[in-house]
C-alpha cells in the first residue's frame, strides 16, 4: 500500500472514529454534567496520546517554540467539544456533522482579515452557497432555540484552528501540537470537572472511556495522514465521508433519519466546500509554477 493510499484509509478512518464518537456521546448527553463527560473524556484521550507517542515527542514538547499558541490553540478544541455535545443533546446527529462541514467556508472567510489572503470571486460565491446550505439544515425560525446555532459556533472555531495549525506547523511536529491539544483539554476542563463532579456509574464510564478511545484515535488517524508522504490537498475531499458514519449511527442508535431540506443542505455545503478546494488547489498550483 503506497503513501497516498494508507493517507486516504487513515483520513476516513479518522473521520469515521469523530462521528463515532459524537455518536456514542450522544448515549449519555444529559445524564451527567458537560463538564464531567468533556472533562474525563479528555483525561482518557490525552492518556492514550501520551503513552503512544512516546519520550522523544514528550521532550520536543517541553522545548517547543509558541508554547502560548499552541495552547491557545489546543483550547480551541475545548470550546468547540462543548458547543457540538450541547448542540447533540437537541439535534440529530447527521444535522451536526453537516452543519460542522462549513469549516473551510468559515476559514475562507476569515482568511482575509486574519492571514491577508486574497480571495477570488469564485470562492466567495462557494461561501454564500454553502451557507444558503447551512440554512436548509438549520432552517432557522422564530421558533428555532439559540442552542441550534451551536454547530456553526463550531465550525467557526474549527476553522481558527485549521489557520493556527497553518501558522505553527512549520515550528512544531504535528505529534507535538497532539500533545499540546490534548494536554491543554485536560488543563482547562479539570477545574470544571471538579466544581461539577458527579460519580458516573460503571456504564457512563465504558461509554466515557470508548469515546476517549474513539477522539484518539480520531486524531492519531488524521495526524499520521496529514503528516505522512501523501499530498494534504488531496486528502481533503475525503474528511466529508464523516456524513456517512454519522449518518448510519444516527440511524442505528437513534432512530434518526436526516429529512429531504437536510440532505439537500448537505449536499449543498459539501459541494461548495469541495469547490474552495478545487479553487485553493489550482491557485496554489499556478503560483508553484511561476
Amino acid at each position: 500500500m503506497n503513501a497516498q493510499v494508507t493517507a486516504i484509509v487513515l483520513t476516513v478512518l479518522g473521520v469515521s472514529f469523530l462521528g463515532a464518537m459524537d455518536g456514542v456521546t450522544k448515549l449519555i448527553l444529559g445524564e451527567l454534567p458537560l463538564a464531567v463527560l468533556i472533562g474525563l473524556r479528555s483525561i482518557a484521550s490525552f492518556t492514550l496520546v501520551g503513552l503512544y507517542v512516546g519520550r522523544t515527542v514528550w521532550w520536543e514538547a517541553l522545548g517547543a517554540k509558541s508554547k502560548p499558541l499552541l495552547i491557545l490553540r489546543g483550547l480551541l478544541p475545548v470550546i468547540a467539544s462543548f458547543a457540538v455535545t450541547a448542540a447533540l443533546a437537541v439535534m440529530p446527529l447527521a444535522d451536526v456533522t453537516a452543519v460542522l462541514f462549513a469549516a473551510p467556508l468559515v476559514a475562507t472567510a476569515l482568511s482575509i482579515p486574519l492571514l491577508k489572503e486574497k480571495v477570488g470571486f469564485h470562492r466567495w460565491m462557494a461561501v454564500a452557497i454553502g451557507f444558503g446550505g447551512v440554512i436548509l439544515v438549520l432552517r432557522p425560525s422564530g421558533e428555532m432555540s439559540l442552542i441550534t446555532l451551536l454547530p456553526l459556533v463550531t465550525a467557526t472555531i474549527f476553522a481558527i484552528y485549521q489557520m493556527m495549525t497553518r501558522l505553527l506547523r512549520f515550528g512544531s511536529g504535528p505529534l507535538v501540537m497532539l500533545l499540546f491539544m490534548m494536554g491543554t483539554g485536560v488543563v482547562a476542563t479539570f477545574p470544571l470537572l471538579v466544581w461539577f463532579w458527579e460519580v458516573p456509574d460503571l456504564r457512563q464510564l465504558g461509554v466515557i472511556g470508548l469515546a476517549g478511545l474513539l477522539y484518539a484515535l480520531a486524531h492519531l488517524c488524521l495526524t499520521r495522514a496529514f503528516s505522512g508522504g501523501a499530498d494534504a490537498s488531496s486528502l481533503t475531499p475525503f474528511l466529508y465521508s464523516q456524513i456517512i458514519a454519522a449518518a448510519v449511527l444516527g440511524y442505528l442508535l437513534f432512530g434518526e433519519l436526516p429529512d429531504l431540506m437536510a440532505w439537500l443542505g448537505t449536499v449543498v455545503i459539501i459541494s461548495s466546500g469541495l469547490y474552495v478546494w478545487y479553487r485553493e488547489t489550482k491557485r496554489v498550483s499556478k503560483s508553484g509554477e511561476t
